[in-house]
């Protein structure tokens, strides 16, 4: 009787573990096919940018003083942090490999602090005002028109004011996992490629948080949604948060980000048509229009909400 119960007992295990497996590789074909195409909304998003002059003016209005802010957190960062910091990874890792993987790390983390600073004071409002006017353009006005005045109809379309802040210019939590995970950088090669995935998981579920707004989700809807679509949030994040360390440019991408990012939206709500479930499509001929900015009076600059 005792052998007849173990063999039960190993088939039972055995069942559990090849149910277990087969879980495993479904979630995982999963996140694979669901991360390939969303890895590239980023690079959507510069081509995006780039072909649609009406989407330049927020943008345009920014880019002395993030210049300046980039060349100063940059110049102060090397001059102050890159020879320790490149010595104790040369002891670290016995050798001179230290002072290259310095510099990848002081661009982390001169990228961590630009981006903060151009949030907090200069580029939200613009940045949120990018992303509601690609949705116009990519036919969801009923969307924006949810956190936005939109004017205009047919073939013109302009922003108004904003009827919905963007939700937080600055995260403690997501600064706090980037501070932690920032050490991985210690780790030649593999240590940088770990560091981004993690933190692309976070960023990616950033670049919707406008979306998230305009679609009225609550926190926990918002949670197993990102669950769900794990992988594509976590490809487009890594994506993004390359660009964004690349010295001098990454006010730049913080645009084009937010048109990928705005993109990936756009293909969700065809997708769906306001069904609960979604996977990202891609679409030839979008029906767009152009979009222009609201313009503050007696200035002549525009508004940036």
């Amino acid at each position: 009787m005792a052998t007849t119960s173990e063999s039960s007992a190993t088939r039972t295990r055995t069942h559990r573990i090849s149910e277990q497996t087969e879980h495993l590789a479904r979630t995982s074909s999963a996140f694979v096919s669901s991360a390939s195409p969303a890895a590239l909304y980023p690079v959507k998003g510069v081509l995006h940018f780039i072909r649609h002059r009406d989407l330049w003016r927020p943008f345009a209005g920014i880019v002395l003083p993030c210049a300046a802010l980039s060349v100063g957190v940059l110049a102060a960062m090397f001059t102050l942090t890159y020879l320790p910091q490149a010595a104790l990874l040369s002891v670290v890792q016995l050798g001179p490999l230290g002072f290259v993987s310095a510099v990848p790390l002081v661009l982390s983390e001169s990228a961590m602090i630009i981006n903060i600073l151009a949030k907090a004071f200069i580029i939200e409002d613009r940045v949120m005002s990018t992303f509601d006017a690609v949705l116009v353009q990519e036919g969801q006005t009923r969307l924006v028109e949810r956190g936005r005045v939109v004017h205009g109809s047919g073939t013109g379309k302009k922003l108004g004011k904003a009827l919905k802040k963007p939700l937080a210019k600055f995260s403690p939590s997501a600064l706090t996992y980037y501070l932690m995970t920032l050490p991985l950088q210690f780790i030649p090669v593999a240590g940088a490629v770990i560091f981004f995935v993690l933190n692309g998981a976070k960023t990616g579920p950033s670049l919707h948080s406008r979306y998230f707004q305009l679609k009225g989700l609550s926190s926990e809807e918002r949670k197993s949604f990102v669950s769900t679509h794990r992988g594509a949030y976590t490809a487009m994040g890594t994506v993004a948060l390359l660009f964004n360390t690349i010295p001098l440019l990454n006010i730049f991408f913080a645009f084009t980000n937010a048109c990928g990012a705005a993109l990936f939206a756009a293909d969700i709500e065809r997708g769906t048509e306001g069904k609960e479930v979604v996977e990202s499509t891609f679409k030839d001929g979008r029906g767009e229009v152009p979009v222009q900015f609201e313009q503050e009076k007696g200035t002549g600059k525009g508004k940036d909400a």
